[in-house]
């Protein structure tokens, strides 16, 4: 009922393109049946709400919407990006985003020249676009994200002694061991070397 398209069109519009599919909708509308709802939420909408409606009511999901969507920036923000990520709260586009941006990180982990420039060619997105979603999901760069999971790789590498300090920075993409014993102590609070330890006394 709106110009040109109606809420539905204009829902599967975000949520089909890549460069806008990250966008939360929710459908204020005044078709009521089951299957209308299902056919919105089917589309991606993420969250349905039928006329007439309690204005008090839509601000609370709205509000409960914006909160989610925090609540997943802070825990990313605090733990970093796992290689086995939490993925249950995240809504499907942004599941399906996060796993192919990490799977492309992966598959160019060697590759110290790998630049964000080079991950959104992978994506096949814009440089912005990527820095962007990849904010709005973590509440971290896309630079920060790479090397996250370079991190983490290591981490699961050196846990498992499948190589050297050396190996294994150099297997994530780190050529400078100083500077990978840098980094690394900064993001897990302890030194490669001490990995081993602590996961022997947890044991």
């Amino acid at each position: 009922m709106m110009p040109k398209m109606d809420g539905y069109e204009f829902c599967k519009l975000l949520k089909d393109d890549p460069e806008t599919d990250f966008i939360p909708v929710i459908l204020l509308t005044a078709k009521a049946e089951q299957s209308d709802k299902l056919e919105g939420l089917g589309l991606g909408a993420d969250d349905y709400i039928m006329k007439p409606f309690d204005i008090e009511e839509v601000k609370a999901r709205t509000k409960n919407l914006i909160q989610s969507r925090k609540k997943l920036m802070d825990r990313f923000s605090k733990n970093g990006i796992k290689l086995e990520l939490p993925l249950v709260d995240l809504p499907k586009a942004e599941v399906i985003f996060i796993e192919e941006i990490r799977d492309h990180i992966l598959e160019n982990l060697e590759n110290e020249n790998f630049t964000v420039e080079e991950l959104a060619k992978c994506a096949l997105t814009s440089r912005r676009t990527l820095h962007n979603r990849i904010k709005k999901i973590t509440h971290k760069s896309a630079s920060d994200l790479i090397r996250e999971v370079r991190l983490d790789r290591a981490y699961q590498l050196l846990s498992a002694e499948a190589g050297t300090i050396s190996e294994v920075a150099y297997s994530v993409g780190f050529k400078s061991i100083s500077h990978f014993s840098r980094v690394f102590k900064e993001h897990f609070k302890v030194n490669p070397s001490e990995v081993n330890t602590l996961k022997n006394h947890s044991s």
